[in-house]
Parts: structure tokens; C-alpha cells; sequence
């Protein structure tokens, strides 16, 4: 049984333009962002990114499963969230304690990439309270 809770959100505006020539480093140079392979294998994550998950800026997780980041009862629910990302954007919850030792959790946001064949991920501030 998961614990996690996967909602559906509209995409921002600002992730709807054309990207087909843009550079994948261009995507995620913004914000805590990544991104995936349809598969849920990593391509590159950046910087900020990083480090809210506990790594060093120079430390090469790509090829490495994005599941790996949330405890083992929890990654057939982030497979499946990865695996439906699309226009509509899957959140879940991650608590960072199982990486980076910290008492916190974000939501973690995952949607199409507007270059084909990537998903998008952006960890982001989860709620307060």
C-alpha cells in the first residue's frame, strides 16, 4: 500500500512553448529541474536540483533510476507518475530525509519536457502546516 498521494495539475504557462530546438541544458537551467527519460532513468539533473536531494554539483547520477530517490514501498507509485507525465503534470511527495537526512518534503512535479522523448521534473516547496 503507498503512501503517496498523485494529483493531477495543469501545466504552467511557461512550460507550453515550442522547444524543439532548445537545448536540454537550456530546460532545466532554471529552478530545481531535471530531466528524465520516458523510462524514469535520469538524463541530468541540475545543480539546485542536486543538491536539495543531498549530492554534490559534480556528482553523475545519469543512467540511474529517478525511483531510487523514494524509500522502496514508494517507487511502483513514482514509476507510474512518471510513466503517465504529460501535459497534465503528476505531483508527488517527496520526504527528503531518505537522501539528504533533512526533516522536509517537497512535491516533486513531473509533465512531457517540450523536447520529445523527456519528462520533466522540478521538485518544488510542498505545503506548509
Amino acid at each position: 500500500m503507498t503512501r503517496l498521494a498523485i494529483r493531477e495539475m495543469p501545466p504552467a504557462e511557461d512550460d507550453r512553448g515550442d522547444a524543439g530546438s532548445e537545448d536540454v541544458r537550456t530546460i532545466v537551467a532554471e529552478g530545481r529541474r531535471g530531466l528524465l527519460h520516458r523510462d524514469g532513468r535520469i538524463v541530468l539533473l541540475n545543480p539546485a536540483l542536486l543538491h536539495e536531494l543531498g549530492f554534490r554539483r559534480d556528482d553523475d547520477l545519469r543512467g540511474l533510476a529517478f525511483t531510487s530517490f523514494w524509500s522502496f514501498e514508494d517507487r511502483d507509485a513514482v514509476a507510474q507518475a512518471v510513466d503517465a507525465a504529460g501535459d497534465d503534470a503528476r505531483t508527488l511527495r517527496l520526504d527528503l530525509r531518505y537522501h539528504s537526512g533533512r526533516d522536509e518534503t517537497r512535491d516533486v512535479v513531473f509533465r512531457r519536457a517540450p523536447v520529445e522523448a523527456y519528462t520533466l521534473v522540478e521538485l518544488r516547496d510542498g505545503p506548509t502546516g
